[in-house]
């Protein structure tokens, strides 16, 4: 019977792993083709402002969407595997 809880335990947290990588792959995947875009429309190296590379942005923002899907994903993941059941 303890078996037969940790497969689903393992399942649940599984899924919710695999829900988040794929968000995370397609907001990155988005971010990407919206920065060639960005580079194709402004030239090679577009500057904001006339001193901050566009390209320094939208790595910041990867970084920081990295970092948030890090700081929520992971607890919802482990929730994911730890709700319900026994936790012995």
């Amino acid at each position: 019977m303890g078996e037969g809880i940790c497969a689903v335990r393992l399942q649940r947290g599984a899924v919710e792993l695999l829900a988040h990588t794929m968000m995370v792959l397609l907001i990155l995947g988005a971010s990407k083709i919206v920065e060639i875009w960005v580079h194709y429309l402004w030239g090679a190296s577009p500057l904001l402002f006339g001193r901050i590379p566009v390209a320094y942005i939208f790595d910041g923002g990867n970084f920081a969407l990295l970092v948030g899907f890090f700081v929520i994903g992971v607890p919802k993941i482990l929730f994911a595997y730890f709700r319900g059941g026994h936790h012995g």
